[in-house]
């Protein structure tokens, strides 16, 4: 999903993150859905620090996403 010029900048930037970072997606079945699982994928993948967890049938809005550290209260982004 990213360009190459676009995720080594992301790479840098994201070397420099010294604590563990959680994105929980609450997604459904949707073309929305499946973009963004990509987008966090992409982001994930630039450091060994980011995970990513997907949670389907919540009530949560969907596509979104949240941000934090493992185990703390995260902050829902929608998308």
């Amino acid at each position: 999903m990213l360009d190459s010029h676009l995720k080594t900048q992301l790479q840098d930037y994201l070397a420099r993150i010294t604590q563990p970072l959680q994105l929980i997606a609450s997604v459904d079945d949707g073309e929305s859905s499946a973009e963004m699982l990509a987008l966090l994928a992409d982001i994930a993948s630039c450091s060994t620090l980011i995970t990513v967890d997907v949670v389907r049938g919540d009530a949560q809005l969907k596509p979104s996403f949240s941000v934090g550290r493992p185990g703390a209260e995260a902050r829902r982004i929608s998308a």
